[in-house]
């Protein structure tokens, strides 16, 4: 879906053939086939759960993915 530009953004147009390199790519594949897959992934015996612990900082960076190439300047 396209989307307009912004003060910190380019614009995007729609366009499915965009995606065909990814969805050709094997790791692409392997990923879409584990989705398929009914079977739960192994759990290591010697699995160490710890529970998340409460408070804490807010993390100072987040990265987010899309998988269209466009700049991402930092206002700041």
């Amino acid at each position: 879906m396209p989307y307009q530009p912004s003060s910190s953004l380019l614009g995007e147009h729609a366009s499915r053939l965009g995606h065909l390199q990814v969805l050709e790519s094997p790791l692409a594949v392997r990923i879409l086939q584990s989705f398929k897959s009914q079977a739960p992934p192994p759990v290591p015996d010697n699995a160490m759960w710890q529970p998340l612990p409460d408070g804490g900082e807010s993390l100072p960076i987040v990265f987010a993915v899309d998988g269209s190439l466009q700049p991402a300047n930092n206002p700041c």
